[in-house]
């Protein structure tokens, strides 16, 4: 089993004072998953689990109802999807939770049924690489794709977006390519956070997809005031005041302080928590605050001399 990093802090007002802080690994990034099938026909993909730096495992939280999800292995699962009578595209996620409990990792999920249609002049297979992070609402255009095994003119189409043709956009009904050809797709990200869409192009009878997922919400920051503690000629107990806006995760006190100040309560909870500290004897150090990923420390200086020197 691996071990969750740690993240040494010292200040530099109180270099005798560092301490380590755990920080949880990041999760991973995994690619979308494409299935592709004419309608009526059954598609299939596999799905493998991500595999964490720290030894955590992975199993599937929620999916698209449309989707199903059979184990193959500890790491890896089939996913299968039926296309209906007629052409579309379905967009979806899958949620993946994790033991111990870690951010949560999201698979965008696309299932394409294509036409059918009789056989035509067709291209080499492409695809267009997904893009992830994207800002809510902002138009994204996708890296170009050089078309290549044409015969002769195809025929195009596009579902879900726009295609740019040579870097020219292509309105109404898309025409034909041939070999050579770049081709792009622009779309717009949702305006949710986390949220994946999606467009298809086609040549012919091949399809390549372009997935496009919004980062995830910004994360909070954990903050104090005051910014740090000085209790100089004063034995009297100051308070904190903790926040994280948006949050209702536990917040725990701790750091380097046991024997120079006491801190109560020993647990709040976000937005807002307030803790009362009191001077035990004179010396230097850190409180530290911390809430699910995020820490916040404050220096404490003690120098009265009511409150017992040694």
């Amino acid at each position: 089993m691996g071990r969750t990093p740690r993240l040494l802090i010292c200040l530099p007002a109180l270099l005798t004072a560092c301490l380590q802080v755990s920080v949880s690994p990041l999760p991973p990034t995994l690619e979308p998953l494409v299935l592709v099938a004419p309608v009526g026909q059954t598609a299939r993909a596999t799905l493998a689990l991500p595999g964490w730096t720290d030894g955590t495992t992975s199993s599937v939280d929620t999916a698209p109802d449309w989707l199903t999800l059979t184990p193959v292995s500890d790491r890896q699962l089939t996913a299968t999807a039926t296309c209906g009578a007629a052409p579309e595209t379905r967009v979806g996620q899958v949620t993946l939770r994790s033991t111990p409990p870690r951010p949560v990792t999201q698979v965008p999920v696309v299932l394409v049924c294509t036409a059918g249609a009789p056989a035509v002049v067709s291209p080499d297979p492409f695809t267009f690489p997904p893009v992830s992070g994207a800002v809510p609402g902002s138009t994204v255009t996708s890296e170009a794709v050089t078309l290549s095994g044409l015969t002769a003119a195809a025929p195009v189409k596009v579902q879900g977006g726009t295609l740019l043709v040579n870097g020219e956009a292509r309105a109404g009904a898309a025409g034909t390519v041939q070999n050579g050809d770049r081709l792009q797709l622009r779309v717009q990200a949702s305006n949710a956070y986390s949220t994946a869409v999606a467009a298809v192009a086609t040549v012919g009878n091949t399809s390549g997809v372009f997935v496009v997922t919004t980062a995830p919400p910004p994360v909070q920051a954990l903050a104090v005031t005051p910014n740090r503690l000085d209790f100089t000629g004063t034995p009297d107990a100051l308070t904190l005041t903790v926040t994280r806006a948006g949050e209702t995760a536990p917040i725990t006190p701790g750091g380097t302080c046991a024997g120079i100040v006491s801190i109560t309560p020993d647990q709040g909870r976000a937005p807002s928590a307030t803790f009362t500290v009191t001077p035990l004897k004179a010396g230097t150090c850190v409180l530290v605050f911390q809430s699910g990923d995020q820490t916040a420390t404050v220096p404490v200086t003690v120098t009265t001399t009511s409150v017992g020197l040694n």
